[in-house]
């Protein structure tokens, strides 16, 4: 805060030899008064960016947590599909090879599934 006091003092020195300046002094007066309130508006314009800023931030880190969250469950969900068509299309082709097998077409299921159909049903 070394620069306050010079400013002050530089204020006081305008107010004192306004009298003798004029227009020009007032002119100087108001010029001074409205770079200073730039400067601390300035300031403040600064430290509220900042602090949006920083609360940008730690909403983006909540969001990317909860982004990587929802993949691990798109992925859950579809490695649970993929398991579920894989049963599924394994018990078609169990239910069609025993259909088969009743119709005479086939001698026995086994000759399909090496073990039988009780080795799908895992």
């Amino acid at each position: 805060m070394e620069g306050a006091p010079v400013q002050d003092d530089t204020l006081s020195m305008l107010i004192g030899a306004l009298p003798t300046l004029g227009p020009v002094g007032m002119v100087l007066l108001i010029l001074g008064y409205v770079v200073k309130q730039w400067l601390n508006s300035d300031a403040r314009y600064r430290a509220e960016l900042q602090r949006m800023s920083e609360a940008h931030d730690i909403e983006m880190k909540e969001v990317r947590e909860e982004l990587k969250q929802v993949k691990q469950e798109l992925n859950d969900l579809r490695n649970e599909l993929q398991e579920e068509r894989r049963l599924r299309f394994q018990a078609q082709e169990e239910a069609h090879h025993v259909k088969l097998m009743m119709l005479g077409k086939v001698e026995n299921v086994s000759e399909r599934f090496g073990e039988g159909p009780e080795s799908c049903r895992s």
